[in-house]
């Protein structure tokens, strides 16, 4: 069951010291949104390292663009989920902002957990898009769902745009669910919003 609960402040104590025009200035942006000004700001800075791969903030950036442009051409937009079922590497991170780039929001699947697992959040979601790898199509059914390839994809999502896509979330619209254990039951989906 997918829960959409209230929004719920917080006042976690006095911010870490910044200029108060610049952190004034970007309250109301995503975090997507804020890679995008880290990557104009210092595009040939190191924004990701996983094994022995290295991406900048600027080859960060565009990649998640690219993604973001395919992924609207599927229908991802706010309000829509798609499923993240990836391998943590620097590919998850890419995605993960090309599905926020895009407006939806993202929905965590580890291909370590069971299948049936997966397959009942992607059910109760209502995903539109599963965001996977070739090596994993096979091992969860997408069900009618569009299956976005990473790697097998790569050459047709690469001409898509490098430039940001006009931004298509708000802080009220979901980031991502998150899924409970299921200790008690069946496990419930809740939504958090960008603002969290």
């Amino acid at each position: 069951m997918l829960v959409k609960p209230a929004l719920i402040a917080a006042d976690l104590g006095s911010p870490a010291p910044l200029n108060d025009l610049v952190r004034t200035s970007q309250q109301h942006l995503c975090v997507h949104d804020l890679i995008a000004v880290q990557a104009a700001t210092t595009p040939d800075s190191v924004a990701l390292v996983a094994g022995g791969e290295r991406m900048t903030y600027a080859q960060l950036n565009q990649r998640a663009n690219q993604l973001a442009h395919f992924l609207r051409a599927r229908g991802v937009g706010p309000e829509v989920l798609a499923g993240l079922y990836l391998k943590r590497s620097v590919e998850m991170v890419v995605a993960i902002l090309g599905i926020l780039k895009a407006g939806g929001a993202y929905i965590p699947l580890d291909p370590n957990d069971p299948v049936e697992r997966q397959s009942y959040k992607l059910q109760d979601s209502g995903t539109k898009v599963l965001v996977t790898t070739d090596d994993l199509t096979n091992t969860l059914s997408a069900d009618g769902r569009a299956v976005v390839r990473l790697d097998a994809d790569w050459p047709e999502i690469a001409r898509e745009s490098q430039a940001n896509p006009e931004s298509a979330a708000r802080l009220v619209n979901p980031a991502y669910v998150i899924y409970t254990s299921g200790s008690t039951g069946r496990p419930k989906g809740v939504m958090v919003t960008h603002s969290g």
